[in-house]
């Protein structure tokens, strides 16, 4: 596995702090902690080195979901702000 999740709760909801390569063969995991998760949710992706196209897929759906997204570098946020509102590949 390339990528660590750490979960933080703080009694208003829940922080899963990501950290690593999220790849195709790891999202399963990061999906059923998302789903696991008390809301609302946010994925802190300030120590996110990487994500293929189908993490940047998964990440798209979660945000338009009503997850928040923090700490996202400037190049993921400008791919995922690039991408369609459904997470569908351009």
């Amino acid at each position: 596995m390339t990528f660590r999740i750490t979960s933080i709760a703080d009694g208003t909801g829940e922080t899963l702090a990501i950290a690593g390569r999220l790849e195709r063969e790891g999202l399963d995991e990061l999906e059923r902690a998302v789903a696991a998760a008390a809301r609302p949710l946010t994925l802190d992706l300030g120590d996110l080195r990487h994500a293929d196209a189908t993490a940047m897929i998964l990440l798209a759906r979660l945000e338009a979901g009503g997850v928040r997204l923090a700490g996202l570098s400037q190049y993921l946020r400008l791919r995922l702000d690039q991408m369609p509102a459904d997470g569908t590949p351009p």
